[in-house]
């Protein structure tokens, strides 16, 4: 099984070099036009970078956002491993039940995420905001995760 798995990302490599170009320019599957404006927005963007004042990767790295963006990847990522770990063993002495059903019932988080994460963003983009619906994304698994337990 670990061979199978791990063979997946070559198989995908070899794709990904067959058919994917590094510059939108080099892009067959784009039309002309789009192509065009697609490498003059790359370089209007590029000519505005460069004369942005550089900040040494040091300075850069102990800013407060940096640390506040890193907290609040270790909450999530924890509360995903949390979920991913914990939850099968403790849906399985809950109740005593069999290992199909307890299989059956942790697939239930995981539907209503992938069906959040659609409504979600549709509503974000019709919204044009992505702060609020984040958050309030993450708040809700995370009130969802402790509302049985307490």
């Amino acid at each position: 099984m670990l061979v199978a798995e791990g063979s997946l990302p070559f198989f995908w490599l070899a794709i990904w070099l067959c058919f994917i170009q590094d510059h939108p320019a080099e892009a067959p599957w784009l039309a002309e036009s789009e192509r065009n404006a697609l490498v003059e927005t790359l370089r209007r963007e590029s000519a505005e970078l460069a004369g942005a004042e550089t900040v040494p990767y040091l300075r850069a790295l102990l800013r407060p956002q940096v640390f506040l963006l890193a907290a609040v990847y270790f909450c999530f990522v924890s509360g995903q491993m949390g979920l991913l770990f914990w939850l099968p063993s403790a849906m399985g002495k809950f109740r005593d039940l069999s290992s199909l059903s307890t299989g059956l019932l942790y697939t239930i988080p995981f539907i209503v995420g992938a069906i959040s994460v659609l409504l979600v963003s549709r509503h974000s983009d019709k919204a044009r905001e992505r702060r609020f619906h984040a958050a309030g994304a993450m708040l809700f698994g995370e009130a969802a995760f402790y509302w049985p337990w307490s």
